[in-house]
């Protein structure tokens, strides 16, 4: 028997994570992301305890680990504990076998197939600027290189993605940033840059509406400079 993180609220519900030392847990940065802006980019980490148990490890974060009402430091990974991070509660469960994400495959087109069997574990939405979920022929990577998150970076590998100040899927921490400052959505299998915000947000530093994205473009939002990058599935 393993034990498990299951995910109880928020997008990801029901998606479910093994729990063993050096799982890290975060926003942007860690095994488990989570697109919650109240959680820190990297918010917590499983280590052991002295009898070789598990216990979660807060990082530093902004908002800590909070079990009920209370906030905590560490938490006992024991089955049926329930904790939260953020806007997100997560419960300790217990199974038989530990779960397999399949590794990307090299050829783009397999990568598609492989990720598109997951979606339906995706709680499916229209987005304000885009159609419904489908994935990119090619994941991409974001890299924040001027502002205040300057050194994260995410992978895209589906869309739409949306990106803003009050953004339950990217926040953007620029205090220049509108509310939704842009989405990243599928067309023809391909990145598409979409702004309702264009005097505010630069594409390559012109008041772009929307456009195809492609290896070395910037977006720009106030002091926010974001470099994109095309991976070729292997890369990651």
């Amino acid at each position: 028997m393993a034990l498990f993180l299951e995910i109880k609220t928020g997008p990801m519900k029901g998606q479910t994570f093994k729990a063993k030392e050096g799982v890290c847990i975060g926003r942007v940065t860690g095994d488990i992301i989570i697109p919650d802006p109240k959680i820190s980019s990297l918010h917590a980490e499983i280590t052991n305890n002295k009898t070789g148990g598990l216990l979660l490890l807060d990082k530093g974060s902004s908002n800590g680990i909070w079990i009920d009402e209370h906030k905590v430091k560490t938490v006992a990974l024991l089955p049926g504990v329930v904790f939260r991070v953020g806007r997100t509660e997560l419960i300790v469960v217990e199974k038989a076998e530990e779960l397999e994400v399949p590794k990307a495959p090299s050829d783009s087109t397999a990568w598609v197939g492989t990720l598109a069997k997951w979606l339906p574990g995706i709680e499916a939405q229209d987005s304000p600027m885009g159609g419904g979920i489908s994935v990119f022929e090619n994941p991409l990577e974001l890299k924040f290189i001027a502002g205040p998150q300057t050194d994260e970076s995410v992978v895209l590998g589906y869309g739409p993605r949306s990106f803003g100040n009050s953004s339950l899927d990217f926040e953007l921490k620029d205090p220049a940033s509108p509310f939704l400052a842009f989405e990243i959505v599928p067309r023809n299998g391909q990145a598409y840059f979409i702004t309702n915000e264009i005097k505010l947000v630069l594409l390559n530093k012109r008041e772009l509406r929307e456009d195809y994205l492609k290896g070395g473009d910037i977006i720009s939002v106030g002091t926010t400079q974001i470099r994109v990058s095309a991976l070729r599935p292997d890369s990651r």
